[in-house]
Formats: structure tokens, C-alpha cells, sequence
């Protein structure tokens, strides 16, 4: 099977998430007097720049039984040499690649329609043997799994090579602009154009690529995903300076935008452009064809306030702007999103819950606290003591691990060699599992 029409959330991994700070600027610019809002009682800075939205690729199934895989890129020490991608299988064993060299950005997915993650590197600039410092054309690299026998030979014996896109751009891969599980795209977002491009790998022709641009400012954040009902990407740019998303639907031929606001502020709190947007918030919601009734998911859009622990989410902003609006989390959370929705097809509706993670000192152990919003109301609370979480762990929500269709919470300790633990849906979040460790220099895809 392929997860490429479940995947509603797009395929952004840590190391794009670097790249989109890199040129956006992502962590929002604070003044001495705004700064107390956004400190704990400790008086730290709070880590929403560092850790949110550090998220790793959405579907990654290298061996093809539908669950999510972990892997790291670890860049090359020294240039002229290969970095090595190290996946650990869940269906056991380990996939070992060389491949990719300095200033590239590991960008796994599928890119021939098989289901099963290709590894793959997106170079920027520089020249595709990187000695060509001029050069501004990018280029994709990657290597087909043979997802039957994993191992470190790419499927049709050889890596293969797409110019697409410019030395600024953004890579986004795991995207998917025609509802078909059975092709490939890239598509690459370019900051000082406000420009997406993308195009189907099976025929690739630069020349052919479709492009939009979107915005009316240089400051968005593309949070790409799949926003109404057919399948196919919806592009979003989130503007850091006015606070404002910018939609262009795919049922709309990625012709018209729609703007969606928030409240300006909350409590009398700090303004919208501090508002912390939170990928992954999904709703199920009521759809109806002839006699047929379902609960397809999509994607919301939501924003938490770091000095007032403000949620707003709009669950379905395709075709309106109803908000809901909850008080969950402190000055020094960590919020996340995803948490409690099944990617099935469910018998009611369902809304992705609240989540914070929150750590109170340097020493000690963390927690992650959860809170229903269903639809306008705030729901029943409840939290999970993480033993073994720290105020330096990273945090991320990812693919279903385990196989029931529900994501996991994945801690990432980077004070012991990058080791790596999950939190299981099975268990409510209750039970830890120990994965594996990568080092403080490796990237987690």
C-alpha cells in the first residue's frame, strides 16, 4: 500500500526546517520589552524557535510495511567525501548508504511511486560534482529503495539526477499535486519570489513546471498539505509579519488565495506576528457523496500565543473561518500537533488534541500534557510524566511507528549521542521505548 493519500501532513525534514529559518528567518524577531513573555520562570529563553516546526519527514517506509521507519543523514566530515544515511528498519535490520556531500540537504521520499521512501539529496547550487562555487541551478539526487531486500544498492543499480530548482529554494519533497500515489513530484518554494514550483519526476521537464506565487511579502513559511477533500497538495504560506495564513487550494487549480486571519492578540497579550503557528492539527470532518457518509481528514490551521497559552485553530480553513479557542500551556512550552487523530476512515467526527511538552528546571524530568478541542469547546485534560525527557530533548510528533494508524511522540536526547526514544499511542503515551542513538551531529529524518 502507499500512504501517499493519507499523508496530510507534508514531508518537511529537520534539515529543511534548518534551511527555511536559514532564508526566512523563521524564529520570530522579539524586542527587549517582548522578550518577558517568552521566557520561563528560569528566566530561558523559550525554545518554540528551536524546536518547533524541527520536524522530521511525515512518511518514512523504507521496507514498505506501513510503518514509519527512523533515520539519520550524518554529513560528511571533510569536503569530497560522502556523507552516510543509516536507516533503521521497522521491520528489522539497518540500510547503510553513502551519499551526498557537504552543504547538501537529505530529502527522502517517494520519487517513483512504488510506496516505499527513496533516500535522496537536494544540492544547492554549487554545480551537481560541487566545483562549480557559481553555479546557482540545485539538483536532485536519489537512490530507489528496493523495498523487497533492502540494502545499499539503489533498485535500478544506479542514482538518478534532476536539475530542478535554485541555489535559495526551499526543497519540499513528499508532496503530491495530481491525487496519484503512483508519481513522484518535486517542487521546490523560493523566498524572495514567493514563488512554488513543481513538476512530476516520471516527465521531467523543467521547462513544463508549474509555478504560483503566493503572498504579498518576502517573511512566509510554506506549510504545504492537504487542506480540502481530493487528495492532492494544498499550498500555505504562513506570514511571520502579519500573522496571516495564505491558502491556495488545489480543488481551486492553485488559482485562487484565501487569507485567513487570527485574533490580534489574546488577554492582551503580545500581537498575532508572535503567535507560534502549529503544524499537523487534523480534524475529521462530516462529508457526504449520494448515500455515502465519511469522515475524510484534513489539515487545520492553528496558532498558540507563548505568553498567554492561547490555542486558535481553524479546523476546516478551505471553506470557512470558524475558530476554535482554548487556554492550554505557559511561557516556556513546547506545543505539538497531530496527537489523537486516526488516519482511518472514523465513524464521527474527531479533532487532534492540544499538546504541550513542558519542563520546569534544568535537572529535571519532563512532561507532556494533553487537552481535548472538540470543535468550539475545550475538552477534558490529562498528562504523561516523560521520565526520561529533559529541557534539552527535542520533541516531534511522527508517522504511526507501531502500526495502529495513530502517531507517536518521538524524544530526542541530545546530551547522550543524539539518543533516540518513543512514546507509543497503543499505551496512551504512557510506555517509552528505547529506539536507537545517532550522534549530536547527525541529522534525524
Amino acid at each position: 500500500m502507499t500512504y501517499k493519500h493519507l499523508s496530510y501532513f507534508n514531508s518537511i525534514s529537520d534539515s529543511n526546517a534548518r534551511i527555511i529559518r536559514k532564508y526566512l528567518r523563521y524564529d520570530t524577531q522579539l524586542g527587549t520589552a517582548e522578550a518577558e513573555g517568552h521566557q520561563d520562570t528560569l528566566n530561558r529563553t523559550s525554545r518554540r524557535g528551536q524546536w518547533l516546526n524541527r520536524r522530521p519527514a511525515e512518511v518514512l517506509d523504507f521496507d514498505h510495511d506501513g510503518k514509519r521507519d527512523l533515520a539519520w543523514w550524518f554529513p560528511p566530515t571533510a569536503a569530497g567525501v560522502d556523507g552516510t544515511f543509516e536507516v533503521r528498519l521497522s521491520g528489522g535490520g539497518t540500510l547503510v548508504k553513502s551519499m551526498g556531500r557537504l552543504g547538501d540537504i537529505p530529502v527522502p521520499s517517494d520519487f517513483n511511486g512504488d510506496g516505499a521512501t527513496d533516500l535522496a539529496v537536494f544540492i544547492p547550487g554549487g554545480g551537481i560534482n560541487h566545483d562549480t562555487p557559481t553555479a546557482t541551478q540545485a539538483f536532485w539526487r536519489y537512490c530507489p529503495t528496493n523495498y523487497q531486500s533492502p540494502s545499499t544498492a539503489c533498485l535500478d543499480g544506479s542514482i538518478s539526477t534532476y536539475q530542478f530548482g535554485e541555489r535559495e529554494d526551499v526543497p519540499l519533497p513528499g508532496l503530491d499535486f495530481d491525487g496519484l500515489a503512483s508519481t513522484g513530484h518535486l517542487a521546490v518554494f523560493r523566498p524572495s519570489a514567493r514563488l512554488w514550483v513543481w513538476g512530476p519526476v516520471a516527465s521531467y521537464n523543467p521547462s513544463t513546471a508549474r509555478s504560483v506565487t503566493v503572498g504579498d511579502a518576502t517573511t512566509l513559511v510554506p506549510l504545504p498539505g492537504l487542506y480540502d477533500l481530493d487528495n492532492k497538495t494544498d499550498i500555505v504560506g504562513y506570514d511571520t509579519a502579519t500573522g496571516k495564513f495564505h491558502l491556495v487550494t488545489s480543488t481551486s487549480n492553485w488559482s485562487t488565495t484565501i487569507v485567513r486571519s487570527f485574533p490580534a492578540s489574546h488577554d492582551g497579550g503580545m500581537p498575532v506576528p508572535h503567535a507560534v503557528p502549529v503544524p499537523g492539527m487534523v480534524a475529521h470532518l462530516y462529508s457526504r457523496s449520494g448515500l455515502f457518509v465519511t469522515y475524510p481528514p484534513r489539515l487545520g490551521l492553528a496558532l498558540w500565543w507563548p505568553d498567554t497559552g492561547f490555542w486558535n485553530v481553524m479546523w476546516n480553513p478551505a471553506n470557512n473561518d470558524v475558530r476554535s479557542s482554548c487556554q492550554w500551556g505557559s511561557p516556556g512550552d513546547v506545543p505539538l500537533g497531530g496527537i489523537g487523530s486516526d488516519h482511518g476512515v472514523l465513524l464521527q467526527p474527531s479533532y487532534s488534541r492540544m499538546t504541550i511538552y513542558r519542563s520546569n528546571d534544568y535537572s529535571g524530568n519532563g512532561t507532556f500534557y494533553f487537552r481535548a478541542l472538540d470543535n468550539l469547546t475545550c475538552g477534558s485534560t490529562s498528562g504523561v510524566y516523560a521520565g526520561v525527557a529533559k529541557p534539552r530533548t527535542i520533541v516531534h510528533v511522527v508517522r504511526d511507528m507501531t502500526g495502529d494508524r495513530l502517531p507517536e511522540i518521538l524524544l530526542v536526547n541530545q546530551d547522550n549521542s543524539g539518543e533516540v526514544r518513543y512514546m507509543t499511542s497503543e499505551s496512551n503515551y504512557t510506555t517509552m521505548v528505547s529506539a536507537a542513538a545517532g550522534t549530536h551531529l547527525a541529522v534525524l529524518l
